[in-house]
């Protein structure tokens, strides 16, 4: 019964730590100062306030908050991560698909080469216990 009871405290946790970083994340950038739109539109040239008004009611950000938050909750949890700003008219999911795996290949290489390299200076320290490799200085 112990080990069920630590396993589901920590999912429990592990849930608590997404929740968080999911309304971090809202409101990080619902109190930052400026329109997103007008933000989003600052380097397209002849903006109307038309074209402001119509990206805030695309983006939905013309409606209440709590609305706004639990679209962004239901959008995130189905990975329904929209159009990209910086690739138009390329999903964002194809966009990170597309990167992912050397994003990986550079990770599981660093990570391994770090734990190598780690381990082999602990083993050198350990052999020379005391020496002023050991003791850094």
């Amino acid at each position: 019964m112990g080990t069920r009871r630590y396993i589901l405290g920590k999912m429990l946790h592990a849930l608590m730590t997404l929740a968080f970083v999911m309304v971090f994340n809202f409101f990080l950038f619902r109190v930052m100062p400026g329109d997103p739109a007008e933000l989003l539109l600052r380097n397209t040239p002849a903006i109307s306030s038309t074209n402001i008004g119509q990206l805030t009611h695309d983006l939905g950000l013309d409606k209440p908050l709590p609305q706004q938050f639990l679209i962004y909750a239901q959008d995130t949890l189905t990975l329904n991560f929209g159009d990209s700003f910086s690739f138009p008219g390329q999903d964002v999911k194809l966009v990170i698909y597309e990167r992912i795996w050397p994003t990986l290949l550079l990770v599981a290489t660093s990570t391994t080469a770090s734990a190598v390299i780690g381990l082999l200076i602990g083993i050198y320290g350990g052999w020379r216990h005391g020496s002023r490799f050991d003791v850094g200085s």
